[in-house]
């Protein structure tokens, strides 16, 4: 049983809405954004749900068996395929010690919108979900990941980006990192997260909801259904060796998702990046 917990104006995420998932590896969507794939699944029409993943993982050479597997585990999950698209690009490719330019990956999410989304006709709202600036793990290609959203939000925003593109309102959210103590007992992230939103809620009643915006920022998804989760990690054989099935177990990503709207000023720092590499 599935179920989601928000103080998100309802409003705001319209069941018609693009959601599209950015990731940088074969996995993190089972491992790391499970919870808010479930949700959206189950309240949206999946087939306006998608996952972009940009790199195949072929950092131990295993790029064409890491991408068969996420094609596995996302139909365990819930997706169509036809959604879902594993990158090869010699300029974003599986690594530590690769740095990902952020103007490529604000290239290639314009690209993958222009040919699913627009291609099919689609306008709207496209809501982005990803990492935020640390990456839950601090791995370098998901701090990309979350670099490279915000570059192609400033691209949006300055018109930087193909015609059909500017015919929709694009939204962004970052899974929010959680220090270790939290991302290993999901019974005291649970227990931060409720009090968080507590004290968030008494500041609006308090302020009367004119001097702090915290309508509409942040939004939680929940799911206890950990046995669903094992499967999709399963399904990535090749990387499911005995920590991360401990991980599975005893992660609070199994069981929760926060997330908040990327800001103007995660947006800014893109901004600040793009105007270096011109």
């Amino acid at each position: 049983h599935t179920h989601t917990h928000t103080h998100m104006s309802p409003s705001l995420w319209n069941k018609h809405d693009t959601i599209l998932f950015i990731v940088a590896h074969p996995d993190d969507e089972s491992m790391f954004f499970f919870p808010t794939l479930q949700n959206l699944i189950r309240t949206n029409d999946a087939k306006n749900v998608h996952i972009l993943c940009l790199s195949n993982g072929n950092y131990d050479n295993l790029g064409g068996v890491r991408s068969k597997e996420m094609l596995s585990a996302c139909q365990i999950i819930g997706l169509e395929t036809c959604n879902v698209q594993v990158l090869d690009d010699d300029r974003i490719q599986d690594g530590p010690h690769v740095v990902w330019d952020d103007g490529v990956v604000s290239g290639v999410i314009g690209e993958y919108l222009v040919q699913r989304v627009c291609g099919k006709g689609c306008s709207g709202c496209v809501r982005i979900i990803t990492f935020d600036e640390y990456g839950v793990s601090g791995h370098p290609n998901h701090c990309d990941t979350s670099r490279g959203v915000g570059r192609f939000l400033y691209d949006v925003r300055i018109g930087n980006v193909d015609l059909r593109l500017k015919k929709l309102e694009v939204r962004s959210y970052r899974l929010r990192s959680v220090p270790v103590w939290r991302k290993y007992c999901v019974l005291l992230d649970l227990m931060y997260e409720g009090l968080r939103w507590l004290i968030s809620v008494c500041f609006l009643f308090i302020l009367g909801g004119s001097r702090m915006d915290l309508k509409g920022r942040d939004r939680y998804f929940f799911t206890f259904h950990p046995k669903l989760t094992w499967m999709a990690m399963a399904a990535h054989h090749s990387q499911f060796v005995w920590y991360r099935r401990l991980s599975v177990l005893f992660s609070t990503y199994t069981y929760i998702n926060s997330l908040d709207e990327m800001k103007q000023t995660h947006i800014n720092r893109s901004c600040i990046s793009a105007k270096k590499q011109t």
